[in-house]
């Protein structure tokens, strides 16, 4: 939160009452969230379309964000897109791991620091 980086927020929706005939969601909400894997990915799968909610499109998604955290690390290739998996692991029991202590374009830590004293106007 420092401004050295983008940010993102998480928000939600739901239009009740429009599908196309019995199929998935024709209205503005479900072009929306269209429109977001189009400009986050830069590319269209059928998958993302046809059964957004599916497994298959959320390993699809998943890879994506994978390859272009790859391309992103890497010295020589660009992401496809904008959409990154974070570089963390959680484990089965709740532990978090890191693949790299910081973000490759900055000196700023994945997980961060813990601090002895939060000022209470920050966090209420």
């Amino acid at each position: 939160m420092s401004g050295k980086r983008d940010t993102e927020i998480a928000m939600g929706a739901c239009q009740v009452n429009k599908k196309a005939d019995g199929g998935l969601p024709d209205g503005d909400i479900a072009k929306f969230r269209k429109s977001l894997f189009i400009e986050h990915l830069n590319k269209r799968e059928a998958v993302w379309e046809d059964s957004p909610g599916s497994t298959a499109s959320v390993r699809s998604v998943r890879e994506e964000a994978q390859n272009n955290w790859d391309r992103f690390v890497s010295e020589s290739d660009q992401p496809d897109g904008h959409l990154l998996l974070y570089p963390f692991e959680v484990t089965a029991d709740g532990q978090v791991t890191t693949r790299t202590e910081c973000f490759p374009d900055t000196e700023a830590k994945i997980i961060g620091s813990e601090e002895a004293l939060l000022v209470e106007k920050i966090t209420t």
